[in-house]
């Protein structure tokens, strides 16, 4: 979504003769209309990435990647940029970094950065400490921490979207916390303003909506695309919702931790099949862990205790969790050492997914009765 996003900006915004390197070629079809060739590229190669970085002078890493794939690929690219000479990379981070939830500092970029080991968040930091180490031997680098990427297509509105529908989002403390999200053009505008941009020292540099966005104000926006009454949603404590948050989160990182075994991380890079057989095998796996787990529970989607204002409410985990992250990451630094600016508001981003959502799902149609039943 968001590489794509920032190939055509470059290309039909700025002009520029860009070469466009994706996984696989999925979701990168939209391209084809700018007249661009798509080559495909795995960063875990060096021989893919030293192909992906010749004959450039600028590179933007979008990449995603799994556990270790994220640090041998940025590993990957590094010396390749250097071989090469890159004059700029812009390398795409995460407010993740900070920790779930973050601690109170991290408003300003110069927070340590303290994810546990094994999360999203700590690979994208020690992604982020090659990159400030490269800085420093001489590869001119900008780091962008986003927070949640909203827009069309944004999957964060679409979990909000279907939690509310599903009757499974419970605002945390009235929905009175940030949300913080950066529109897709946001991305975009800020990406072009690192390429172009004078001097950079390749630390962190959020990249936000730089607006007073709460989850309320989430919650009010999308309830009637959702088709709910804003004030019916159910509310619970922090307290409780951190209680739920972590006991759910505990089975699911001890599920996947056989995701991390190295034996299987080998076999993944080989062939199709061994792959395909190894990822059944470790789904089997987390399986059987799950089911020991909740011996005897027929359903163990958390639910709030009698008493409460969400009493017998169904909730989404990761949703309480996001609600849990209680700080603003300011943009200021971006402001003063990008000059970077908002191109595109909340309210036009949301505007922008709306349109999305109802062409895409056919909203309004004939068909919307039973399209919305199959899309809950």
């Amino acid at each position: 979504m968001i590489g794509r996003a920032v190939v055509q900006r470059l290309v039909s915004h700025a002009g520029l003769e860009v070469q466009a390197f994706v996984h696989n070629t999925g979701n990168a079809w939209p391209l084809l209309r700018f007249g661009l060739s798509l080559r495909t590229a795995d960063l875990c190669s060096r021989r893919d990435a030293d192909e992906a970085v010749r004959g450039c002078t600028h590179v933007v890493n979008c990449a995603l990647g799994v556990d270790d794939e994220l640090v041998e690929g940025m590993r990957n690219l590094l010396e390749a940029c250097r071989r090469h000479h890159v004059e700029r990379l812009v390398h795409l981070s995460s407010v993740t970094v900070y920790g779930e939830p973050p601690a109170s500092e991290s408003t300003d970029e110069r927070a340590p950065a303290r994810a546990r080991r094994g999360t999203y968040g700590w690979y994208k930091m020690e992604q982020d400490r090659m990159v400030l180490r490269a800085q420093q031997q001489g590869l001119s680098s900008a780091v962008l921490c986003l927070p949640h990427v909203v827009g069309p297509g944004s999957r964060l509105l679409l979990a909000v979207l279907r939690a509310l529908r599903e009757q499974r989002f419970t605002l945390v403390d009235d929905g009175i916390y940030p949300v913080n999200v950066v529109d897709l053009a946001n991305v975009c505008h800020a990406v072009e303003l690192a390429l172009r941009c004078s001097r950079v020292d390749g630390r962190r540099v959020f990249i936000t909506n730089d607006d007073s966005l709460t989850w309320r104000d989430l919650i009010s926006a999308l309830a009637p695309l959702a088709e709910v009454v804003p004030d019916g949603v159910p509310v619970i404590a922090s307290d409780a919702a951190r209680a739920l948050t972590g006991d759910q989160l505990t089975l699911a990182q001890a599920a996947l931790t056989i995701l991390t075994f190295e034996q299987v991380k080998a076999v993944l890079r080989r062939t199709v099949l061994q792959r395909n057989l190894a990822l059944a095998a470790a789904i089997r796996t987390c399986r059987r862990l799950v089911r020991g787990a909740c011996v005897g529970r027929a359903d163990f989607t958390p639910r709030m205790a009698s008493g409460s204002r969400a009493e017998g409410a169904r909730l989404d985990p990761a949703l309480c969790l996001y609600q849990l992250r209680r700080v603003r990451h300011s943009c200021d630094r971006a402001k003063r050492e990008l000059g970077y600016l908002p191109v595109c508001s909340f309210a036009q981003s949301l505007s922008a997914f709306r349109r999305w959502y109802e062409t895409a799902h056919g909203v309004g149609t004939e068909w919307w009765p039973l399209l919305r039943e199959l899309s809950t």
